[in-house]
Order: C-alpha cells, then sequence, then structure tokens
C-alpha cells in the first residue's frame, strides 16, 4: 500500500490544508495562530532537541552533526510514534508533516521522511 504522507512548511498550510487528513507539527514550539483539533496536531517529540537544534542555527554544528543527534533522539524516544503515522497512512489517512522551514534540504524533516521512507518502504515527499 502506499504512503499518504508528505513535507511541508507552516506558511503553507492555508494552501495545502484542503489535502490533508492530519496536519502535524514536528516542531519545538507552535505557533499561536495554529489551533490544535482533530486535523491539527502537535508532536514535540519529532522535533530535535532545542539545544541541538540552536547550535545548527547559530552555525556552531553542520546539517550532518545536526542528523546524527536527531536520528539518535527519534531512535530512542520516537519510533513508536512514527510507526503510528505510517500506520495511519496505511488506513487512508492523508498526513502531512509540517515545521518552520520552507528549505525542507536544510531542515529536520528531510530526515524524518528519509527514516520514514526506510521503516514505511515507501518515499515521503514535499508539497509546496
Amino acid at each position: 500500500m502506499i504512503l499518504l504522507i508528505k513535507t511541508s512548511y507552516i506558511s503553507n498550510i492555508k494552501n495545502i490544508e484542503k489535502d490533508f487528513d492530519e496536519i502535524i507539527f514536528i516542531t519545538r514550539y507552535l505557533p499561536e495562530s495554529i489551533k490544535l483539533d482533530n486535523k491539527h496536531i502537535w508532536l514535540k517529540n519529532l522535533s530535535p532537541n532545542q539545544r541541538v537544534l540552536k547550535m545548527f542555527k547559530d552555525n556552531l554544528i553542520t546539517f550532518e552533526e545536526l542528523a546524527d543527534t536527531y536520528l539518535k533522539e527519534l531512535k530512542l524516544y520516537s519510533l513508536n510514534t512514527i510507526k503510528q503515522i505510517i500506520q495511519n497512512s496505511r488506513n487512508g489517512k492523508k498526513i502531512c508533516l509540517c515545521c518552520f522551514e520552507k528549505d525542507r534540504e536544510q531542515c529536520h524533516r528531510k530526515i524524518l521522511a528519509e527514516v520514514i521512507k526506510y521503516i514505511g518502504k515507501e518515499e515521503v515527499k514535499e508539497v509546496s
């Protein structure tokens, strides 16, 4: 079965919202404009820890170093959450994972998409 999981960024939500059953925010902080409900879900544990994210944003570590730490955190704390997202998708839910960064190439959602691809055996594409 094909996974129905995509990624995007928060500023793009208004353009894509109608296309998804769930919008999952994978951020440390939630914008005040976002109201959580059955469709809008916040999974803070799918974002990198605050200290490492700040070090990356301050150019104190590379994206590869951020990725290494983030992958370890996902393995320790979030594998069940990731597996549940994959299962929900296999059950027919269209899911979009969103964070703040517009460019997925230097963002943790790219890493998360690769983990989902590895576990779920399907590519997770970006929606723009």
